[in-house]
């Protein structure tokens, strides 16, 4: 072997490596801002500091004293848990007269829950039927009546599930005809 040979195997080894394609490095400049929801804000600037709630406070150090104060006056009087007061009545238009009707044969034109516990009672009772929906003249299988009951089931319902979740409840609910 001579040299032109040792030469050309050095070269057809570069013409290997020119067809192995090129990278390149790409940079891309963000045009947009990605989050527009979020605005800059310096972390040097002053915001103040407290309970008030206002994005640019100026209050002084006295008032955000008082309202600290007046929030704890809240707090010391908040209950611990939610509460529950709730009734529910039943509209006595349209020449319908409904009612409440209880096992014992009693009638009642709205039903009051005080607790969490009175309104799953209740619901438990509407659900048996050991409490109903009448009308005048106390029957309690018609389809209007079956619709009221219906009606208070999915409101008592609605009651309960927002009181699961934390929120107070103390309302005074009618059901219109």
């Amino acid at each position: 072997m001579t040299k032109e040979n040792k030469d050309l195997t050095i070269v057809e080894k570069f013409k290997e490596q020119l067809n192995t394609p090129k990278t390149q490095e790409v940079r891309y400049i963000e045009i947009e801002d990605l989050y527009p929801d979020l605005g800059y804000e310096d972390i040097s600037s002053s915001k103040g500091y407290g309970p008030c709630f206002e994005y640019n406070c100026r209050c002084t150090r006295e008032q955000l004293v008082r309202q600290i104060s007046q929030l704890q006056d809240k707090l010391y009087n908040a209950p611990t848990t939610a509460s529950f007061n709730l009734t529910i009545r039943i509209s006595q238009a349209r020449g319908f007269n409904f009612h409440f009707k209880d096992s014992s044969g009693n009638y009642y034109d709205y039903i009051q829950m005080w607790s969490i516990e009175d309104a799953r009672n209740k619901l438990s009772q509407l659900q048996s039927d050991s409490l109903k929906v009448s009308n005048a003249a106390g029957a309690t299988f018609t389809t209007p009546a079956k619709h009221k009951k219906e009606e208070v089931v999915n409101k008592l319902r609605d009651y309960i599930r927002q009181y699961e979740r934390g929120q107070s409840v103390n309302d005074d609910v009618t059901i219109y005809n």
